[in-house]
């Protein structure tokens, strides 16, 4: 799968209760990060603190990482998502 095609999959976001693509939520947090400054907080950017792996699920259903994933996997794959932006 090239990376224009991970950008566009669609995840349902619980904690937010609204659907993204991987693409859209990343302008989301970026969007967040520019409109917030000096108050933006890392810590819970969208409202919520598990926002690092909000990826999980939506990469392991579509095969693009196995079950049991490495760390070093998954940022590999979302910084190549962000670089495709």
């Amino acid at each position: 799968m090239k990376v224009k095609d991970v950008l566009d999959l669609e995840f349902h976001d619980s904690q937010a209760d609204t659907w993204y693509t991987v693409r859209g939520y990343l302008q989301a947090q970026l969007l967040a990060l520019w409109s917030e400054a000096d108050s933006f907080s890392g810590k819970r950017p969208l409202g919520y603190s598990d926002w690092l792996g909000i990826f999980d699920d939506v990469f392991v259903k579509n095969g693009l990482l196995p079950e049991e994933w490495q760390a070093e996997d998954y940022e590999s794959l979302v910084k190549k998502c962000i670089y495709a932006l």
